[in-house]
């Protein structure tokens, strides 16, 4: 299945790029953008919970596609 196919906000290459680029310049080893920020917060602040929900609301590739059906061209 491809990104494309999912119907799901999704963040413009340049402003990946942008990103990208900023963490770069300041010496990152690790770039967290856009929901993924919020996730790392999360995992620190409430490791537990996340973990929890994260178990208890599995989300795999093969139910996107049932959560979001697209057209099959």
């Amino acid at each position: 299945m491809l990104v494309e196919q999912v119907d799901v906000q999704k963040m413009s290459p340049e402003k990946v790029a942008r990103a990208i680029v900023a963490g770069m310049e300041r010496n990152h080893f690790e770039i967290c953008i856009g929901l993924v920020r919020l996730l790392r917060w999360s995992l620190r602040i409430m490791p537990g919970l996340v973990d929890l929900v994260m178990k208890r609301y599995p989300i795999r590739l093969a139910d996107l596609d049932q959560l979001y059906p697209h057209d099959q061209r």
